[in-house]
């Protein structure tokens, strides 16, 4: 590999755990360190538990990081690359730049604000509307 001195190599786990090397490839990953990611990522075992992770970082560095993202296809943790996958392309779909996670959020919201804005159905029962008070009061107390 590449120079020892190298953050993405002196950082490889079991130096640092697999969230702080994260970390560190956020910082430093470049499209110099590519082709030294690509041969990291060999490590299977490192790539499935980091892999899924990297997809956001390596998206914006298309096309060279190609190689990178194809080692993450092919060794990383399926069901997580799956899922970081899905969850990016909603995130390009979205209209208004939200994420689906957002938009859930928004509605959630908004049904709060509408159901406190709405009296409980005790409190609806214990209410009568105008126009029965009105007529109750012009036929007088019942007899």
């Amino acid at each position: 590999m590449a120079s020892d001195d190298n953050p993405l190599i002196k950082a490889l786990p079991p130096a640092v755990d697999y969230l702080s090397y994260l970390t560190i490839l956020e910082y430093n990953l470049t499209l110099e360190q590519l082709p030294l990611l690509h041969d990291i990522l060999q490590d299977t075992t490192l790539t499935a538990n980091i892999g899924w992770d990297l997809v956001h970082l390596l998206l914006p560095l298309l096309p060279e990081s190609q190689s990178c993202l194809q080692d993450v296809a092919r060794l990383g943790n399926p069901r997580e690359v799956i899922l970081k996958v899905t969850e990016l392309l909603e995130a390009l779909n979205a209209p208004d730049g939200n994420t689906v996670e957002d938009d859930e959020e928004n509605e959630d919201q908004v049904e709060g604000r509408d159901s406190q804005e709405r009296p409980d159905e005790e409190d609806a029962s214990l209410t009568v509307p105008k126009h029965v008070g009105d007529a109750t009061a012009r036929e007088g107390p019942s007899r």
